[in-house]
């Protein structure tokens, strides 16, 4: 059996990790899994991956236009199987046009509404919708999408080793995208100045990239924190879990989430995260929420858990394990990707070209959005601005 797992382009961060995992697992399941990317950029770890010998390959490179892209992509997918969307727009759009023996998935990874009303809007062409997370299954079933919806979780790859033990300074982490709608980055500065209030010896470091770093830097200096926060900029997907292994205690404060992979790999280095009270994250800290989930804009209580924690080594080290085995049972790659092969070799099974009549790509149903980059005239101003067009 052919796989396509179809994305954008390959980035650091939840979307690589979770295809990088899925992939791998099929592959040693005796399947070809392709990664196949459809953007026209190469993506921040494509070439990481590309070096470290996975089935990848950036099939759109440097071609601007959407309408080529479009072709190019079609031509690729149709000799597959199995297609699965992680992502990718160009896999998105030709959803009424595969070939109907094609077994087609989409994978869901967002509570955001405009990412649920999309995922309704791709349902009839689809076999299923995978959901990350229970949030976002309730999510799609709400919105009363056209195919089967099917939870499985992701997963990583970080091994347990030697756990953090508590010390002073306490050493805190955040460990994400740096943007404020989202991820609540803002709050951080905060919660650093309410510990100082409290008399807790910390020092924060912050380790990632994003559109909101610049404002973030100049709240630190605002609050007077450059001596106790400082920023590492991206880390390699290879040294994610000794990062995580030299910090005592996580910051996770984001707004909305769809699963939390930092989160996850924070209780499998055995970090234990303060996080905010959001669906996806009780979920993913199971009986531990209670004790480790605080009002999301609430910088007081953060500064109240971490030291609650810190205070008490024996209770530190019980929910360390109790979290890392959780992660363990829950979120490693076998439950991950032996989801995804019960469910393709249910869809085998069940799957009927006759419920899928496939249109041309002249004739592709596409929002006004993308029929505009699709247009002559989108392709000639790309060509004024970018130069020769390939």
């Amino acid at each position: 059996m052919k796989i396509a797992i179809c994305i954008n382009h390959f980035p650091i961060g939840g979307v690589g990790t979770s295809t990088f995992i899925l992939a791998n697992g099929m592959r040693k399941a005796g399947l070809k899994a392709d990664i196949i990317t459809t953007d026209g950029q190469i993506g921040t770890d494509y070439l990481r991956a590309y070096k470290n010998g996975w089935p990848i390959e950036a099939i759109c490179l440097n071609e601007l236009w959407l309408r080529k892209r479009l072709k190019i992509t079609y031509e690729r997918l149709k000799k597959y199987d199995v297609v699965i969307n992680n992502n990718s727009i160009e896999t998105q759009l030709l959803l009424p046009a595969l070939p109907a023996h094609i077994i087609r998935l989409s994978v869901i990874r967002s509570t955001n509404e405009p990412v649920i009303t999309e995922g309704n809007l791709c349902s009839p062409y689809l076999d299923a919708l995978v959901a990350i997370s229970p949030e976002v299954e309730r999510l799609l079933k709400e919105s009363n999408v056209k195919c089967r919806c099917v939870m499985i979780a992701n997963s990583v790859n970080i091994t347990s080793g030697c756990k953090p033990k508590l010390k002073r300074p306490l050493e805190l982490a955040y460990f994400g995208r740096l943007t404020n709608i989202d991820k609540n980055i803002f709050i951080l500065p905060e919660i650093a100045k309410a510990c100082d209030k409290m008399g807790i010896d910390y020092k924060l470091d912050i380790a990632g990239s994003g559109s909101d770093q610049k404002k973030l830097e100049t709240k630190i200096k605002q609050y007077e924190l450059n001596e106790k926060i400082r920023f590492l900029g991206i880390i390699s997907p290879d040294f994610v879990g000794d990062f995580l292994r030299s910090k005592q205690i996580g910051l996770f404060t984001s707004n909305y989430e769809g699963f939390g992979l930092s989160l996850v790999e924070a209780m499998a280095a055995g970090c234990v995260p303060i996080a905010s009270d959001i669906p996806s994250y009780r979920w993913i800290l199971g009986e531990d929420a209670r004790h480790l989930t605080v009002p999301t804009n609430n910088a007081k209580a953060y500064a109240d858990r971490i030291r609650m924690i810190s205070s008490d080594p024996e209770f530190y080290k019980q929910i360390q394990e109790r979290l890392q085995k959780r992660q363990q049972d829950n979120f490693s790659p076998d439950n991950t990707v032996n989801g995804y092969l019960r469910l393709i070799d249910d869809l085998v099974k069940t799957h009927d070209p006759k419920h899928f009549s496939p249109v041309s790509l002249n004739h592709l149903p596409l929002p006004s959005y993308y029929a505009r980059r699709c247009s002559r005239a989108w392709w000639f101003l790309q060509k004024i601005k970018y130069g020769a067009h390939k």
